[in-house]
């Protein structure tokens, strides 16, 4: 009886075969796409925090210095020309108030270097086609009245985006959406102050603040 004698498949010397190549690399190509997407995720979170920091910060920022501002205003007992005046920008879409006015809030540390005596305004520059404004505050030195504009010379951008500044006045203990110190004959008691700002992402964050008036004398 002839014996039959079968041939082993020889090995490959640990070679891998092509389909084992394409699993793997496939394998691979799954794993970095979950590792990029999650590391993109990461990115895009941190860099929208950042973002949303510096909004909160700048709205901090603009109650600190708002408040500090209306603290300081007087009608100026010794100068006929004090005043303060509150522009109500109307109710046909975003708010864009203004408030101007006479106080002592300039600093100077040198002697004769001048009166402390300031006109101040906080107002909006509408852009045009866009809903983002920019946020403006101008202090001047020179006492001018409520009907120039000189201290808008001084001006400087507070933050360019502003969505809406919405100002409210409480005379007596009514409250009305514009000022006028000829009416009145004295400042008001309190400022309410809401603004609406945009971060990079189109995130918004509104703050409101009640600030206190300076002396009326």
């Amino acid at each position: 009886m002839k014996a039959t004698y079968r041939h082993s498949p020889k090995l490959t010397n640990g070679a891998f075969t092509l389909l084992e190549l394409m699993v793997s690399v496939t394998i691979l190509l799954i794993v970095a796409a979950i590792v990029f997407g999650s590391f993109n995720s990461v990115i895009s979170a941190a860099e929208e925090a950042r973002s949303g920091s510096q909004v909160s910060h700048m709205a901090r920022f603009i109650i600190r210095r708002m408040s500090d501002d209306l603290a300081s205003a007087s009608l100026l007992p010794n100068n006929a020309s004090g005043f303060f005046i509150g522009e109500d920008s109307g109710h046909d879409g975003p708010r864009a108030d203004s408030v101007r006015f006479t106080g002592f809030g300039r600093r100077f540390v040198i002697v004769g270097a001048g009166s402390d005596q300031a006109e101040i305004a906080w107002y909006v520059k509408k852009n045009p086609g866009s809903k983002l404004h920019t946020l403006m505050r101008a202090e001047s030195p020179y006492i001018a009245g409520p009907g120039s504009d000189v201290d808008r010379k001084f001006a400087l951008d507070v933050t360019h985006r502003l969505v809406s500044f919405d100002l409210e006045y409480l005379v007596g203990n009514e409250w009305q959406s514009g000022f006028d110190f000829t009416v009145a004959k004295a400042l008001p008691r309190y400022v309410s102050l809401e603004f609406t700002l945009m971060d990079d992402h189109g995130n918004t964050i509104t703050k409101t603040a009640l600030l206190p008036i300076g002396s009326a004398s």
